[in-house]
């Protein structure tokens, strides 16, 4: 079973209302990233328990969604998450996303229409997470900043809280065991400065890149 691509429309994405599998979908994923990693949740009291939400988080594994979305949810939040439109196209991920209120990012839109989708969450009072690299690098020298999470955090009248993750499934492998140890550490709200209207590309990227240098304050120091 597969839901259609959503297609782009030029207009910010309807925010959906829950459909009766999402209950068990988020129970079973909570589940899920129980399993996988042996979670020590830290800076939890900066996740507004009600509201909306932006939260800016570094983006290292095929498996931390399941994990951070695990951690919210112990916290009482349903978080929203972004995936790439053409994921829907890819056997059963669509309809789950679609039934999990997953939000579609349609590359070659531009930030400006990511910003927008994001926004319309956030109005809806959702909490939303969203990726400044926009996907996994191969490595940690290869992550470079996309202007889309810098605009949405630029234009957001919701708290911007910055998570860290760290040792769940190193960058693009999985893991070898279940039960690893693993952090989320979650830091306080931040003061993103807004951008003009007609902010170029670059100073999109340039406030993605603070919303990553202040997640890397959070990363444990690399063992020596």
């Amino acid at each position: 079973m597969s839901a259609p691509r959503p297609e782009p429309t030029g207009d910010p994405v309807r925010v959906p209302r829950d459909t009766w599998l999402y209950r068990p979908l988020a129970v079973l994923v909570g589940a899920l990233g129980r399993v996988l990693a042996r979670t020590d949740v830290r800076g939890a009291h900066h996740v507004p328990r009600s509201g909306p939400g932006l939260v800016v988080a570094n983006h290292i594994s095929h498996l931390d969604t399941i994990v951070l979305f695990a951690a919210l949810s112990r916290l009482g939040r349903r978080p929203r998450f972004t995936a790439h439109a053409g994921t829907w196209a890819v056997g059963i991920l669509g309809w789950l996303f679609e039934q999990g209120g997953v939000i579609p990012v349609h590359h070659g839109e531009g930030p400006e229409r990511f910003a927008a989708d994001v926004l319309a969450f956030l109005d809806a009072g959702e909490l939303v997470v969203v990726y400044p690299e926009g996907t996994i690098p191969r490595s940690p020298q290869d992550r470079r900043a996309r202007p889309g999470a810098g605009l949405a955090a630029a234009r957001s009248t919701a708290p911007v809280v910055p998570v860290a993750m760290a040792g769940i499934a190193p960058w693009t492998g999985f893991p070898m065991r279940l039960r690893q140890p693993a952090t989320v550490t979650f830091g306080a709200p931040m003061q993103v400065p807004p951008l003009a209207p007609d902010a170029s590309r670059d100073a999109q990227i340039r406030t993605s890149e603070a919303l990553l240098d202040r997640i890397d304050q959070f990363l444990p120091a690399p063992r020596t």
